[in-house]
């Protein structure tokens, strides 16, 4: 009987796997695909500017829209979308045009939000309302080209070569690569005072000033941009008093006419100028700035009645199971999450790593970052292959002779 050279490949396979040519097995060194079927190629998970961007390279990258599946339970430009549509942004509107223009697939689609965006003047800083009416579009736009779910991941398991993946509405499928744009959500620490005004109401000042009485004394802990931004606001709400606890100085992503040393995170745009104008220079009566010690907080909190945190954002929950958010080693400079083949990450949940120009390690957390990142690795990403410690190649050569077909 004579076999073929991929059913006696096939056969031999079976016998390492039962444990009868366990010596063969291991003296394979090199590494072969062998990839199951499932039932999509790319399942993308959120769907803010992160998740938007990655979509978009894979469409322009040549990868089918019928096989790319996106989950997000809104499709409303995540966190941004919710609750930032009234903040200032803190970047020049040029890089908002760059992300709609930079990527081929979203550059040749056009609405009004999209062609209001692209012909705002690119030197001046804009609200994000701006930007988030044209990813609104874009993702309108981008949902006709792929499959979507509006839901939540239940569990994500990698198991036969493929992630399965459960959603909160009993829908089950198996895709070959997952990536992660799930975002992140303001810290908090647990510092005693009775009212906790939550970081999304703050940074919209329509919001905010629905939690504030004249007579407050507000504990403001933070001093990025954010905690900058939070400060001004209170400032021109006119409360009786805001304590202002922060780590590190004021910086400045430019000079500001004075020398300073810009800083790749320093402040930006009209929080920059209202710092370097007012806070530093005018010094107002109602803001107390406190060092963020033991001792500053026993001193200064007690007399709080309200306190806002601006002290950065942190990774939302992750759709894995039996795996501890510490565990995930990301990889910052490829995208890859090492739980588990083909799993990546990108956005705000997992940034990209960069050295500054002034020789320091930063995160980038920027709109047009997202969108530059993707550009880079989502072609590296569809390279990636799934392996199992098989050497058909080498079974190959080892069998060629007895294989010929007479």
């Amino acid at each position: 009987m004579h076999y073929s050279l991929k059913s006696f490949i096939l056969i031999l396979t079976a016998l390492l796997y039962t444990g009868h040519s366990n010596a063969l097995f291991y003296k394979q060194t090199k590494t072969t695909t062998i990839s199951n079927a499932a039932d999509t190629t790319w399942t993308i998970v959120g769907a803010g500017p992160a998740g938007i961007a990655v979509i978009g390279m894979l469409l322009d990258i040549g990868i089918d829209g019928k096989t790319i599946t996106w989950i997000d339970p809104e499709f409303n430009v995540g966190r941004m979308g919710a609750h930032y549509y009234n903040v200032p942004g803190n970047a020049l509107a040029e890089n908002y045009i760059a992300f709609v223009n930079e990527c081929h697939t979203f550059k040749n689609y056009s609405s009004p939000a999209l062609d209001y965006l692209r012909n705002y003047y690119p030197y001046e800083a804009c609200s994000l309302h701006i930007i988030i009416d044209a990813l609104r579009d874009i993702t309108a736009y981008l949902k006709t080209k792929v499959t979507c779910h509006a839901d939540t991941i239940n569990n994500l398991q990698f198991k036969e070569n493929n992630w399965h993946i459960s959603l909160k509405n009993n829908t089950f499928f198996t895709s070959h690569n997952v990536v992660l744009a799930t975002g992140s959500h303001p810290r908090t620490f647990n510092y005693p005072c009775e009212y906790t005004i939550p970081l999304d109401d703050a940074l919209d000042n329509t919001k905010l000033i629905s939690h504030l009485q004249p007579e407050d004394t507000i504990a403001l802990v933070g001093g990025s941009h954010s905690g900058t931004l939070v400060l001004k606001y209170l400032y021109e709400s006119k409360v009786k008093r805001i304590i202002n606890f922060y780590v590190d100085p004021i910086t400045y992503a430019y000079d500001m006419g004075n020398n300073n040393t810009p800083e790749y995170n320093g402040l930006k745009g009209d929080v920059a100028q209202w710092a370097f104008d007012v806070l530093e220079a005018e010094h107002p009566a109602s803001i107390f700035r406190i060092k963020n010690t033991d001792i500053g907080r026993a001193s200064w909190i007690p007399i709080c009645n309200k306190i806002i945190y601006a002290i950065g954002y942190e990774r939302n929950a992750i759709p894995l199971i039996d795996i501890n958010k510490n565990d995930l080693f990301y990889d910052d400079t490829t995208g890859v999450i090492g739980v588990a083949p083909c799993l990546f990450g990108i956005g705000f949940a997992f940034p990209e790593k960069i050295i500054d120009q002034w020789g320091k390690t930063q995160h980038t957390v920027g709109i047009i970052d997202f969108l530059q990142y993707a550009q880079r690795i989502v072609p590296q990403w569809t390279a990636t292959k799934k392996t199992l410690p098989i050497n058909l190649d080498a079974f190959e050569k080892l069998f060629a002779i007895n294989l010929i077909q007479q």
